[in-house]
């Protein structure tokens, strides 16, 4: 009779028909208290309930009565870990792995409670013990995929939550997991200027979940640097059409009309960006530029973009983009100067002080001077100058009047439109016989202006407007590859 009530209300469970199997289960236990597999499904139907303390209640009478059983164990776990008892939820899942030495989904319970109590490196052991055992274990691929996403080890993740979307092609989490790491995968290869790898990361996170717009935008700007133009145009139209009302997905699809000469359109697209609250300088910048009119840099933008970037500032800019133009200033003014000492130095735009390394032994006293707080940070700890100012350029040499023997500027001039207050002060603070050296974008048309890139490009025209206007005398200028821009050179000068 006990086990045909059981039967029947183990049915009534199956089917949803929860009050039912409720009721039965209680019959059950009416006749014998003592029925540890009622005790368990009545457990666990109370946790399906919401009722974690009656569920645990159940559950620990049925391990009592049956201590054998890991399945009892798992799901008494299961009701801690709901409760976030999690010293609790390891004991019990601990004691049934006992019982079941190879049962990955244990081991990966384990893991759970053991990450929960910031036991990293043991739960990611009980991941790949997991594998070890069942390579195809959905969810300790998972979990330990999110680990190596936490450590940063992209590549990993991918491989692991790959892996698990095979075993699992209908998991509700893993598209958007896989999503999401390839759009971040994609925007490291973005700021590498590895446009081709970047665009492959775009169209795969795409391809996982074709809904979310920022996957689109971001390949429509890497299209865009590859100059496929029309892919990029129809890339931004996508994400626009997904999120309408999102500012910088008009503001680039404002880049992509512009560098394809449809300036008309393109105003009209800055300008839409503008009125969905644009608050970026660059999107200001662009309306100033095709109106014809002049429009500065915001420099607190630039400040928060190169303390963003200044903890990959070296690696990157030398090793990934090529920049060696320190090197080719030095190599210049040996050239030129052989016996030359510069007793003091100024470093405008010094950064993490790039400029500076080449010079050291040819120079006594150095000052640096940078917008960037954590650019600067990382200049101190390579103690390369006596002294460091947290500024604006023009801000600082309006209120400086330290002379100087050499003064260079490099990769700086290309974030100011107009030179004429640099050149009036770093002719004022020059010694008679000092030196100044700097490198600019190429500009082959007139006086300078703002490039597709919100940087400057200036002529050799202005450039040597500003020459004779402060009565310096140029002594040398060449042209330059200032650095790689994905498989091109940005051309600049040298003087």
């Amino acid at each position: 009779m006990a086990d045909h009530l059981l039967k029947q209300a183990l049915q009534y469970h199956q089917q949803g028909q929860l009050h039912l199997a409720k009721a039965t289960y209680q019959t059950v236990l009416t006749q014998n208290p003592n029925d540890a597999n009622a005790l368990h499904l009545l457990g666990i139907l109370e946790q399906q309930q919401g009722n974690d303390q009656k569920a645990i209640h159940y559950l620990e009478r049925a391990t009592l009565i049956q201590p054998s059983n890991p399945t009892f164990f798992l799901n008494l776990g299961n009701a801690y870990r709901t409760q976030q008892q999690w010293k609790k939820a390891e004991e019990s899942w601990a004691t049934a792995l006992v019982l079941s030495p190879k049962n990955s989904d244990l081991l990966c319970n384990l893991a759970i409670a053991k990450l929960a109590q910031e036991q990293e490196q043991q739960a990611v052991k009980l991941w790949k013990q997991a594998l070890h055992n069942n390579p195809n274990h959905t969810e300790s691929l998972i979990n330990l995929g999110m680990q190596y996403r936490q450590r940063e080890d992209l590549q990993q993740a991918q491989k692991h939550w790959e892996k698990a979307q095979k075993t699992a092609p209908n998991h509700p989490k893993l598209p958007a997991f896989i999503s999401e790491l390839q759009m971040e995968m994609g925007i490291q290869q973005l700021q590498r200027n590895n446009y081709k790898k970047a665009k492959k990361h775009f169209e795969s996170s795409i391809a996982q979940d074709k809904s979310q717009p920022k996957p689109w935008a971001l390949l429509a700007e890497a299209r865009l640097h590859s100059k496929q133009l029309k892919k990029a145009f129809d890339a931004c139209k996508q994400a626009i059409s997904l999120s309408p009302e999102t500012a910088t997905y008009h503001h680039t699809m404002g880049n992509i009309l512009r560098t394809s000469g449809q300036n008309d359109q393109a105003l009209e697209a800055y300008q839409r960006a503008l009125r969905l609250g644009s608050t970026h300088p660059a999107t200001k910048r662009a309306i100033a530029s095709l109106q014809n009119q002049q429009q500065e840099a915001d420099t607190s933008v630039t400040e928060l973009l190169f303390d963003q970037y200044a903890h990959r500032f070296d690696k990157h800019l030398v090793q990934e983009l090529g920049y060696d133009t320190p090197n080719q200033l030095k190599t210049t003014l040996a050239s030129l100067f052989p016996e030359a000492f510069y007793t003091d130095m100024l470093d405008l735009g010094c950064g993490t002080g790039l400029s500076t390394e080449p010079f050291l032994t040819k120079t006594q006293t150095r000052t640096g001077v940078d917008i960037s707080q954590k650019m600067l940070a990382i200049a101190k700890r390579k103690d390369l100058y006596q002294d460091t100012h947290h500024a604006e350029l023009l801000a600082f040499l309006h209120n400086h009047n330290q002379s100087y023997d050499l003064i260079i500027c490099l990769d700086t001039l290309m974030y100011l439109g107009d030179l004429t207050e640099i050149f009036t002060h770093v002719a004022r603070l020059l010694k008679p016989t000092g030196t100044f050296g700097f490198s600019v974008e190429e500009n082959l048309g007139p006086h300078y202006k703002l490039q597709s890139t919100d940087r400057y490009a200036h002529s050799k025209g202005y450039i040597a407007q500003q020459i004779t206007t402060n009565n310096l005398q140029l002594a040398h200028e060449q042209p330059i590859n200032i650095r790689r821009d994905g498989n091109k050179w940005i051309k600049g000068n040298l003087f």
